[in-house]
């Protein structure tokens, strides 16, 4: 009996899948088979979920079916923006919140507050803070 392969990882080898990384290359840094990266690509692609699906969308269901591969977009497009903030943090470290919406906006036009990114930065517990050694005389 084969143990089930979660989720997260599921969509992890389709998201490297997508980046063009070699099947092999995913089977050798995620607990996956070949098989199921495809299974999990082609059940993203008609369910919008890497899950297969267990039963037929009906009335008790409260995503509309096809709706899921407007998620699955709108997720890829979050990975992007993230991407693209990071990027711009590494770039300049040290500018105000402000100055990074600036920049995202002028580069990548994207349009994100400077309240948005401070939660981003606040939930992913990245900080401001600077630490400095004591003086040893």
């Amino acid at each position: 009996m084969t143990k089930a392969v979660p989720r997260d990882v599921k969509f992890n080898a389709v998201l490297m899948k997508r980046k063009g990384v070699n099947p092999e290359q995913i089977t050798r840094s995620l607990p996956i088979s070949r098989s199921t990266i495809y299974r999990a690509k082609r059940n993203l692609k008609k369910h919008g979920d890497v899950a297969e699906e267990k039963e037929k969308p009906g009335p008790h269901c409260l995503i509309p079916p096809g709706i899921g591969q407007v998620f699955t977009f709108l997720l890829f497009c979050l990975a992007d923006m993230i991407q693209a903030l990071l990027s711009t943090v590494l770039q300049v470290p040290d500018a105000y919140l402000e100055e990074y919406a600036q920049r995202l906006r002028e580069k990548y036009k994207l349009d994100v507050s400077a309240r948005t990114i401070g939660n981003f930065f606040r939930a992913k517990g990245i900080t401001r803070k600077k630490v400095s050694l004591p003086l040893l005389f």
